[in-house]
Protein backbone atom coordinates (compact mmCIF):
# COMPACT_ATOMS: atom_id res chain seq x y z
CA UNK A 1 0.00 0.00 0.00
CA UNK A 2 0.95 3.41 0.11
CA UNK A 3 2.59 3.17 3.71
CA UNK A 4 5.98 1.82 3.72
CA UNK A 5 6.79 -0.03 6.58
CA UNK A 6 9.40 -3.18 8.06
CA UNK A 7 6.15 -4.84 10.14
CA UNK A 8 4.17 -5.64 6.92
CA UNK A 9 6.82 -8.32 6.04
CA UNK A 10 6.37 -9.46 9.86
CA UNK A 11 2.67 -10.65 9.10
CA UNK A 12 1.15 -6.99 11.10
CA UNK A 13 -2.09 -5.80 10.21
CA UNK A 14 -0.70 -2.01 9.62
CA UNK A 15 -4.73 -0.58 10.67
CA UNK A 16 -3.60 -2.06 13.82
CA UNK A 17 -0.42 -0.15 14.30
CA UNK A 18 -0.15 3.49 14.69
CA UNK A 19 2.66 4.65 12.26
CA UNK A 20 3.89 6.67 15.25
CA UNK A 21 4.45 3.30 17.25
CA UNK A 22 8.31 2.28 17.53
CA UNK A 23 8.53 -1.56 17.64
CA UNK A 24 11.78 -2.88 17.69
CA UNK A 25 12.29 -5.75 14.94
CA UNK A 26 12.87 -8.64 17.39
CA UNK A 27 9.31 -7.82 19.11
CA UNK A 28 6.62 -10.68 18.40
CA UNK A 29 3.45 -9.23 18.04
CA UNK A 30 -0.05 -11.28 17.13
CA UNK A 31 -1.57 -9.50 14.24
CA UNK A 32 -4.50 -8.64 15.95
CA UNK A 33 -2.99 -6.74 18.73
CA UNK A 34 -3.78 -2.89 18.48
CA UNK A 35 -1.14 -0.27 19.30
CA UNK A 36 -1.88 2.87 18.86
CA UNK A 37 0.55 6.34 18.90
CA UNK A 38 4.03 6.95 20.26
CA UNK A 39 4.25 3.42 21.82
CA UNK A 40 7.63 2.02 22.57
CA UNK A 41 8.12 -1.95 22.29
CA UNK A 42 11.08 -3.32 23.15
CA UNK A 43 13.17 -6.15 22.20
CA UNK A 44 11.69 -9.45 22.26
CA UNK A 45 8.43 -8.12 23.45
CA UNK A 46 5.69 -10.30 23.27
CA UNK A 47 2.42 -9.18 22.64
CA UNK A 48 -0.93 -11.33 22.40
CA UNK A 49 -4.12 -9.96 20.82
CA UNK A 50 -4.38 -6.88 23.33
CA UNK A 51 -5.08 -3.38 23.24
CA UNK A 52 -1.70 -0.80 24.30
CA UNK A 53 -2.77 3.01 24.00
CA UNK A 54 -1.00 6.12 23.48
CA UNK A 55 2.72 6.67 24.93
CA UNK A 56 3.16 3.18 26.70
CA UNK A 57 6.27 2.30 26.62
CA UNK A 58 6.78 -1.45 26.69
CA UNK A 59 10.77 -2.08 27.99
CA UNK A 60 12.77 -5.29 26.70
CA UNK A 61 11.91 -8.99 27.25
CA UNK A 62 8.69 -8.51 28.65
CA UNK A 63 5.41 -10.42 27.71
CA UNK A 64 1.36 -9.32 27.01
CA UNK A 65 -0.67 -11.63 27.08
CA UNK A 66 -4.03 -12.14 25.12
CA UNK A 67 -7.39 -10.11 26.08
CA UNK A 68 -4.74 -7.11 28.31
CA UNK A 69 -5.89 -4.02 28.05
CA UNK A 70 -2.89 -1.29 28.49
CA UNK A 71 -3.78 2.40 29.26
CA UNK A 72 -2.40 5.22 27.83
CA UNK A 73 0.64 6.72 29.41
CA UNK A 74 2.16 3.70 31.27
CA UNK A 75 5.31 2.12 31.83
CA UNK A 76 6.06 -1.45 31.59
CA UNK A 77 10.13 -2.67 32.83
CA UNK A 78 11.89 -5.12 31.64
CA UNK A 79 11.03 -9.05 32.02
CA UNK A 80 7.63 -8.02 33.22
CA UNK A 81 5.38 -10.48 32.57
CA UNK A 82 1.12 -9.61 31.93
CA UNK A 83 -1.31 -12.82 32.37
CA UNK A 84 -4.33 -12.83 30.07
CA UNK A 85 -7.24 -10.94 30.66
CA UNK A 86 -5.84 -8.14 32.43
CA UNK A 87 -6.60 -4.69 33.09
CA UNK A 88 -3.33 -2.20 33.61
CA UNK A 89 -5.25 1.31 33.92
CA UNK A 90 -3.45 4.93 32.68
CA UNK A 91 -0.71 6.13 34.20
CA UNK A 92 0.37 2.71 35.59
CA UNK A 93 4.03 2.11 36.57
CA UNK A 94 5.44 -1.63 36.57
CA UNK A 95 9.22 -2.35 37.72
CA UNK A 96 11.69 -4.58 36.46
CA UNK A 97 10.04 -8.27 36.86
CA UNK A 98 6.79 -7.53 37.69
CA UNK A 99 4.52 -10.26 37.35
CA UNK A 100 0.33 -9.66 36.83
CA UNK A 101 -1.36 -12.29 36.91
CA UNK A 102 -4.21 -13.71 34.25
CA UNK A 103 -7.40 -11.40 35.14
CA UNK A 104 -5.58 -9.02 37.50
CA UNK A 105 -6.27 -4.98 37.32
CA UNK A 106 -3.87 -2.37 38.37
CA UNK A 107 -4.96 0.74 39.03
CA UNK A 108 -3.59 4.26 37.95
CA UNK A 109 -1.67 4.96 41.53
CA UNK A 110 -0.05 2.15 42.39
CA UNK A 111 3.30 1.34 41.25
CA UNK A 112 4.25 -2.56 41.96
CA UNK A 113 7.32 -4.65 42.35
CA UNK A 114 5.71 -8.30 42.20
CA UNK A 115 1.88 -8.65 42.25
CA UNK A 116 1.11 -12.56 43.59
CA UNK A 117 -2.03 -14.09 42.51
CA UNK A 118 -4.83 -14.44 45.12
Amino acid sequence: GANSSPYESGGFKMSNIHPSADIDPSAKIDPSARIFGFAEIGKNVKIGDSLIGDCVSIRDGSTVGDGVYVGNNVLIGERCHIGDDAFIADNATLENDTIIPAGKIVSTVCTWKTILPT
